[in-house]
């Protein structure tokens, strides 16, 4: 398999993005001229650097690791004193790869459960993370916007996602890499506990139900770096499931929605495309409601809930808006992502089912859109059908 194929889509599209972006651009080309920052100068001082005869079961794990990804870089471990479980990739320095180990990780972590651990860190170096110097970026002196912001870090996460699946490849153990991460996240190795991956990806099904079910959503989420571990588990779970029976667009879809819980959806943007996904959720809504020749009042509040108080009114012309739904639609497929068009249709099905079934003749006109948009058929029924809360 080649590892190209790990990589996620949404920290491809997006790192594509950011990389044109004139003040990233700006901001790697100062630091371009910088040189070194002095890292490992720093990790000499400070740290303990590991050597094959200090650890020869870190180094050989880190040989196989390599090899599996296809890594060719000289690679230096270091441990540092912490009870934080931690770990990092630097950039390399001296024409070596740099990795960082805390004292706790080294402690807690099975032999699987950091083989995962050290494919993650490496996968950050696999997919070139470090051309996108987000610490700068967000805390240098570039003046750096609120979009700009939203999509770093709505990067960043996309990126640990990929980092994970290089993890989980170096691992092949599912239940390792949901121990690891179960452990990142608590600090906790210990008799007291039994790790239960279901009930800890469940946590991630409990968070979606909340923020869709909340008046307002946690903005101080959409700038973290990390997806929350429960999101990270199930994304992995996805992955690991369905790479070799799932499309991939499917797949990568079914991640963005995992990961939309901590990020703005078009629905709150402010964007073109987010723009255009809105004014084609308007009139895709009205034609999805005309669609069974009667509109009733919870398919009107169900619209309302997603565009806002008094967006529909009785004094709109139907026939109008519907005629505006293929230019609509060719706007929107130009532009917008798969995960985009994925929660554009999952938005659409909630006014369908706002009556707690789903009429055929909406069913029907929903599959058209989906067509229309260039989406799968299994993808569309999937988002016609699947974890709908309709109370």
């Amino acid at each position: 398999m080649s590892v190209s194929i790990l990589r996620c889509e949404g920290d491809k599209q997006l790192a594509e993005k950011l990389g044109k972006h004139r003040v990233v651009k700006q901001v790697v080309a100062s630091l371009d001229k910088q040189g070194p920052l002095g890292a490992r100068r720093q990790l000499l001082a400070t740290s303990l650097k590991l050597t094959k005869r200090m650890a020869p079961e870190l180094s050989h794990l880190m040989e196989d690791c390599r090899k599996r990804l296809s890594i060719d870089i000289e690679v230096e471990n270091y441990v540092y004193n912490s009870p934080q479980m931690n770990a990092a990739c630097v950039k390399p320095e001296d024409d070596r790869l740099i990795l960082m180990f805390s004292s706790a990780l080294l402690e807690k972590l099975d032999e699987q459960e950091m083989r995962f651990v050290v494919g993650h860190e490496l996968g950050h170096y696999m997919f070139q993370h470090h051309d996108i110097p987000i610490g700068y970026l967000v805390k240098g002196p570039a003046k750096v916007s609120p979009q700009l912001a939203i999509d770093l870090f709505a990067w960043s996460r996309f990126a640990e996602i990929s980092a994970d699946r290089a993890g989980a490849y170096c691992c092949e153990d599912r239940d390792a890499t949901g121990r690891a991460l179960f452990k990142l996240a608590s600090g906790v190795s210990s008799k007291w506990l039994t790790i239960e991956l279901d009930d800890f990806v469940a946590q991630a099904d409990e968070l979606e139900k909340w923020d869709r079910d909340a008046e307002e959503r946690n903005q101080q989420d959409w700038f973290m770096t990390h997806p929350f571990s429960p999101l990270r588990v199930k994304a992995l779970q996805l992955f690991q499931k369905h790479r070799n029976d799932t499309t991939p667009d499917q797949l990568e879809a079914e991640v963005s929605d995992v990961l939309g819980v901590m990020a703005p959806s078009y629905l709150e943007k402010t964007d073109q495309t987010s723009l255009k996904l809105r004014q084609l959720l308007f009139a895709a809504g009205i034609a999805t409601m005309c669609a069974t020749g009667y509109i009733s009042d919870a398919e009107i509040a169900a619209f309302e809930r997603l565009l806002g108080d008094d967006s529909y009114s009785k004094h709109l012309d139907p026939e109008k808006i519907m005629a505006t739904v293929p230019e609509r639609l060719a706007a929107v497929r130009a532009e917008a992502s798969t995960a985009q068009l994925v929660q554009l249709m999952r938005d659409l099905t909630l006014v369908a089912w706002a009556d707690s079934q789903l009429d055929p003749a909406q069913a029907e006109y929903l599959r058209q859109i989906g067509e229309q948009l260039g989406l799968e058929s299994a993808l569309v029924e999937t988002c016609m059908y699947r974890d709908l809360d309709l109370d």
